[in-house]
């Protein structure tokens, strides 16, 4: 994220915060590591209680250029979410290529990268040649079965199945693991499990019907 630019949309885009935003970030931030220092210039420092919100707000100019139709009678059919960095889209293709295409040339001026190898595009398998024609020069990852989003699975029967089968293993092995330092160290293990591996499982259910 741009810092600066960031700091200086953030006077219009959230004009409530701005203040106390500049105070914080208009200086590079001071990072130790042992006996050095490093000057942050660029982003937002983690474990800053506001972080999520300056990032969110940083990056609302750039959305909103992406959303802007070509003809503003004919809005783009199309819907996007972003959690941080983590975009999401639905709609029409040429909408959503359109999108796309503003997100890698605008990104940028607001420190804002694509990856396209870690991108997908999930169409339904009728419309999965017209996708790739339409896709064929981004390096998008295109498929009609599935991909995995934010630690859940999204596609087809099979995909999800397969996806929840895997996780489940993973979780057997975890809980195997676990028995073992029980043995030992049942405090530990029992600690291990009620703060960090049940909500593993707990979370498995709630993103996946």
């Amino acid at each position: 994220m741009n810092r600066r630019l960031a700091v200086h949309n953030m006077k219009y885009t959230c004009p409530e915060i701005s203040v106390f935003l500049k105070n914080t970030y208009q200086a590079p931030s001071k990072l130790r590591t042992g006996t050095s220092t490093i000057m942050s210039e660029e982003g937002w420092t983690q474990g800053d209680v506001g972080a999520m919100v300056y990032y969110a707000m940083g990056l609302m100019p750039l959305l909103q250029k992406a959303r802007e139709p070509v003809d503003p009678e004919i809005p783009l059919k199309m819907i996007d979410v972003f959690y941080a960095d983590d975009g999401n889209a639905s709609g029409r293709l040429e909408d959503l290529k359109l999108w796309y295409a503003r997100l890698k040339d605008l990104g940028p001026n607001f420190g804002f990268q694509i990856n396209p190898d870690k991108s997908y595009l999930l169409v339904k398998p009728e419309f999965e040649n017209r996708a790739r024609s339409l896709f064929q020069d981004t390096g998008i990852i295109i498929t009609s079965e599935g991909a995995r989003h934010l630690g859940a699975a999204l596609g087809s029967d099979t995909f999800v199945q397969s996806y929840v089968q895997d996780q489940v293993n993973k979780l057997i092995d975890m809980v195997s693991n676990l028995a073992d330092i029980a043995s030992n160290h049942p405090h530990l293990a029992f600690s291990n499990f009620t703060s960090s591996l049940k909500f593993k499982w707990c979370y498995l259910q709630r993103t996946i019907p």
